[in-house]
């Protein structure tokens, strides 16, 4: 969502998958873009979704059944808002 206009301007729906022992060889490159697999840990020296550090969490505690997430991302010139620029933003229209 732009937070000035309050309009759609991604629509994205994403699919995680909680692989337990892996094996294969990683396909690296696709029409897509690249994939690696990297520690979760280390999102921070990424891009990433702001949501990302909650929804991972969440896929990992494998609670055995289908988990459908929804996330509102808001985004200031062409760039994801983290949650405190939101709150921030928010308090200061008020």
């Amino acid at each position: 969502m732009d937070f000035e206009t309050d309009e759609c301007v991604h629509h994205m729906v994403g699919f995680f998958l909680l692989a337990k022992n892996p094996t294969g060889k990683l396909i690296e490159e696709t029409r897509e873009g690249k994939n690696s697999w990297i520690n979760f840990k280390d999102i921070y020296n990424y891009m990433y979704f702001p949501d990302i550090e909650y929804t991972i969490p969440s896929i990992l505690e494998d609670k055995g059944h289908i988990q459908y997430l929804t996330a509102t991302r808001y985004m200031k010139n062409g760039k994801f808002m983290t949650d405190e620029e939101i709150k921030d933003l928010k308090n200061n229209q008020n």
